[in-house]
């Protein structure tokens, strides 16, 4: 029957621990643990046998007191024994175990949460527990929990806000429109305005519809379209429609989105037309894409040759 194995003591990745560590004498010792964490404990059998605390303002508070002679369970909180319970069932011999977040009571308005690791520096020897003061961690998660609570509340009030915003642009009797300043796009209809869509539609053989990859902009586009493929011209075939992206890069989930959104219509779409700056630098010249060298425009005009080719294809409209 073969013996039963010894524990092996923890290993370091010192390459040579023994050679420069060997030297150190128990106080060494006591000032690296002391200097390598927050709080460093040694507990024998579960008890608090010593403490040290390297934080000047944590010794200040009185953080520790009396704990010497105490159970170390009997240190924290309620929900925090299981895991001090976990910790000191560190095996013999075995290096550190994860670190285990706990609270200990302080007395004051908050307990102090604590990450502890643990260790036996011998295989029969006492448990030394390394603890890192978590109260800045703790006051940054409070702070981000506070921004993102404000967050939710002014994106309720913008929401109740833009609510009470469409019903005054709705009930309006006057047609409204609302139109980009750069490029003239119409970002928004009120209901007056849609009943010209059909006197708009008589006078029309084809339309097409530029969406950029923007919730707002597919959610506005939506009821257009909605409405547009409703109008008695388009269901006739008297006017083609059709839709293109603008101002997409491939590369990003919102270009993503926006192929998911036309794939709702059953509708043809003519291109995805890059995000650039050539529109923009063409335009502040007075030219087109069209007026510019093909070194510089080369690639945006051959994504353009598709929507042109739809307008002018001469396929006769029924009715005409």
């Amino acid at each position: 029957m073969d013996a039963p194995s010894q524990p092996s003591e923890p290993k370091s990745s010192f390459r040579d621990a023994e050679k420069h560590l060997s030297g150190l004498d128990s106080q060494a010792i006591a000032v690296l643990l002391e200097q390598a964490s927050d709080i460093a404990i040694i507990i024998e059998n579960g008890l608090v046998k010593d403490v040290a605390i390297a934080s000047e303002e944590l010794r200040r508070t009185g953080f520790a007191e009396g704990w010497i002679g105490r159970p170390w369970v009997d240190t924290v909180t309620a929900e925090s024994r299981t895991k001090i319970e976990a910790l000191l069932t560190t095996p013999e011999g075995k290096g550190p175990v994860r670190p285990r977040q706990v609270n200990h009571p302080s007395g004051g308005i908050r307990d102090v949460p604590v990450a502890y690791r643990t260790v036996r520096a011998q295989a029969r020897g006492p448990l030394i527990a390394l603890g890192r003061d978590l109260r800045e961690v703790a006051d940054l998660q409070q702070k981000l929990v506070k921004a993102q609570q404000d967050i939710e509340r002014d994106y309720a009030r913008l929401r109740k806000a833009e609510a009470r915003y469409k019903m005054v642009f709705e009930a309006v009797a006057e047609p409204i429109l609302i139109v980009t300043s750069d490029d003239l796009l119409i970002e928004a209809a009120n209901r007056a305005a849609g009943k010209l869509l059909d006197k708009v539609l008589k006078l029309s053989s084809r339309v097409i519809v530029p969406v950029q990859p923007s919730l707002f902009d597919m959610l506005a586009t939506r009821q257009f379209l909605e409405a547009l493929l409703e109008e008695k011209a388009v269901r006739k075939g008297k006017a083609d429609v059709a839709v293109i992206g603008m101002r997409v890069d491939a590369r990003t989930r919102a270009a993503g989105e926006l192929e998911r959104f036309f794939a709702t219509f059953d509708l043809p779409v003519l291109a995805y037309l890059r995000d650039t700056q050539v529109y923009v630098q063409a335009t502040a010249a007075g030219m087109t894409i069209f007026d510019l060298p093909p070194s510089r425009a080369e690639r945006d005009v051959e994504q353009w040759q598709a929507i042109i080719d739809w307008v002018e294809r001469g396929e006769p409209v029924v009715g005409d």
